[in-house]
Protein backbone atom coordinates (compact mmCIF):
# COMPACT_ATOMS: atom_id res chain seq x y z
CA UNK A 1 0.00 0.00 0.00
CA UNK A 2 1.19 3.50 -0.79
CA UNK A 3 1.70 5.98 2.05
CA UNK A 4 -0.24 9.15 1.20
CA UNK A 5 1.41 12.34 2.52
CA UNK A 6 -1.93 14.19 2.48
CA UNK A 7 -3.41 11.45 4.66
CA UNK A 8 -0.45 11.72 7.07
CA UNK A 9 -1.07 15.43 7.48
CA UNK A 10 -4.85 14.95 7.76
CA UNK A 11 -4.52 12.26 10.44
CA UNK A 12 -2.15 14.36 12.55
CA UNK A 13 -4.42 17.40 12.24
CA UNK A 14 -7.37 15.22 13.26
CA UNK A 15 -5.50 13.84 16.29
CA UNK A 16 -4.20 17.15 17.57
CA UNK A 17 -7.41 18.40 19.26
CA UNK A 18 -7.98 15.10 21.13
CA UNK A 19 -7.65 16.00 24.84
CA UNK A 20 -4.70 14.62 26.77
CA UNK A 21 -5.62 11.34 28.44
CA UNK A 22 -8.29 10.46 25.87
CA UNK A 23 -7.71 7.91 23.15
CA UNK A 24 -8.57 8.28 19.48
CA UNK A 25 -9.85 5.37 17.45
CA UNK A 26 -9.07 4.70 13.80
CA UNK A 27 -12.72 4.12 12.92
CA UNK A 28 -13.68 7.58 14.21
CA UNK A 29 -10.73 9.25 12.48
CA UNK A 30 -11.69 7.54 9.21
CA UNK A 31 -15.30 8.71 9.61
CA UNK A 32 -14.09 12.28 10.00
CA UNK A 33 -11.68 12.01 7.06
CA UNK A 34 -14.18 10.95 4.42
CA UNK A 35 -11.62 11.43 1.65
CA UNK A 36 -9.71 8.36 2.89
CA UNK A 37 -10.81 4.78 3.41
CA UNK A 38 -10.53 3.15 6.81
CA UNK A 39 -7.72 0.98 5.40
CA UNK A 40 -5.80 4.06 4.26
CA UNK A 41 -6.18 5.67 7.69
CA UNK A 42 -5.22 2.40 9.40
CA UNK A 43 -2.10 2.03 7.26
CA UNK A 44 -1.15 5.67 7.84
CA UNK A 45 -1.54 5.23 11.61
CA UNK A 46 0.63 2.09 11.54
CA UNK A 47 3.37 3.97 9.69
CA UNK A 48 3.07 7.05 11.91
CA UNK A 49 3.50 4.75 14.90
CA UNK A 50 6.55 3.08 13.31
CA UNK A 51 8.03 6.52 12.55
CA UNK A 52 7.58 7.57 16.19
CA UNK A 53 5.06 10.32 15.36
CA UNK A 54 2.24 8.78 17.40
CA UNK A 55 1.90 6.36 20.29
CA UNK A 56 -0.57 3.67 19.33
CA UNK A 57 -1.85 0.39 20.66
CA UNK A 58 -2.16 -2.29 18.04
CA UNK A 59 -2.86 -5.92 17.54
CA UNK A 60 -1.75 -8.54 15.06
CA UNK A 61 -4.52 -10.62 13.59
CA UNK A 62 -3.09 -14.08 12.81
CA UNK A 63 -6.09 -14.94 10.64
CA UNK A 64 -4.95 -12.49 7.98
CA UNK A 65 -1.41 -11.71 9.18
CA UNK A 66 -1.95 -7.94 9.36
CA UNK A 67 -1.25 -5.54 12.18
CA UNK A 68 -3.96 -3.08 13.08
CA UNK A 69 -3.94 0.02 15.22
CA UNK A 70 -6.64 -0.25 17.85
CA UNK A 71 -6.28 3.19 19.38
CA UNK A 72 -3.99 6.18 19.30
CA UNK A 73 -2.92 7.38 22.72
CA UNK A 74 -0.93 10.47 21.84
CA UNK A 75 1.03 12.45 19.28
CA UNK A 76 4.72 12.32 20.19
CA UNK A 77 6.99 15.35 20.35
CA UNK A 78 8.42 14.34 16.96
CA UNK A 79 4.87 14.14 15.61
CA UNK A 80 4.07 17.62 16.91
CA UNK A 81 7.28 18.99 15.40
CA UNK A 82 6.45 17.43 12.03
CA UNK A 83 2.88 18.72 12.17
CA UNK A 84 4.08 22.25 12.82
CA UNK A 85 6.19 22.14 9.66
CA UNK A 86 3.27 21.00 7.46
CA UNK A 87 0.33 22.73 9.17
CA UNK A 88 -0.01 25.81 6.97
CA UNK A 89 -1.93 25.07 3.76
CA UNK A 90 0.31 27.55 1.93
CA UNK A 91 3.49 25.87 3.16
CA UNK A 92 2.03 22.40 2.54
CA UNK A 93 1.40 23.31 -1.09
CA UNK A 94 5.04 24.41 -1.49
CA UNK A 95 6.32 21.31 0.33
CA UNK A 96 4.26 18.97 -1.85
CA UNK A 97 5.43 20.76 -4.97
CA UNK A 98 9.05 20.31 -3.87
CA UNK A 99 8.49 16.61 -3.19
CA UNK A 100 6.83 16.16 -6.58
CA UNK A 101 9.74 17.94 -8.29
CA UNK A 102 12.25 15.49 -6.87
CA UNK A 103 9.89 12.51 -6.91
CA UNK A 104 10.31 11.69 -3.24
CA UNK A 105 7.60 11.78 -0.56
CA UNK A 106 9.54 10.03 2.22
CA UNK A 107 8.80 11.50 5.66
CA UNK A 108 12.45 12.50 5.94
CA UNK A 109 12.26 14.33 2.60
CA UNK A 110 9.00 16.04 3.54
CA UNK A 111 10.60 17.15 6.82
CA UNK A 112 13.73 18.44 5.06
CA UNK A 113 11.76 20.43 2.51
CA UNK A 114 9.45 21.72 5.26
CA UNK A 115 12.45 22.94 7.26
CA UNK A 116 13.77 24.68 4.15
CA UNK A 117 10.40 26.35 3.58
CA UNK A 118 10.31 27.49 7.22
CA UNK A 119 13.87 28.80 7.03
CA UNK A 120 13.08 30.73 3.85
CA UNK A 121 9.97 32.24 5.48
CA UNK A 122 11.99 33.23 8.56
CA UNK A 123 14.70 34.79 6.41
CA UNK A 124 12.10 36.71 4.42
CA UNK A 125 10.45 37.93 7.64
CA UNK A 126 13.78 38.99 9.11
CA UNK A 127 14.82 40.74 5.91
CA UNK A 128 11.55 42.66 5.93
CA UNK A 129 11.98 43.55 9.59
CA UNK A 130 15.58 44.68 9.09
CA UNK A 131 14.63 46.76 6.06
CA UNK A 132 11.97 48.56 8.10
CA UNK A 133 14.39 49.66 10.81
Amino acid sequence: MKLDPDCIRAVLLELEPVPYGEDAYVERIAENLEKYSENEVMYTCLKLNEAGFIKAVGRNYPSDGYDRVIKICDITYAGHQFLETVRSPKSWKIIKSGCESIGNFALKTISSIAEGVATAAINQLLAGTLNNT
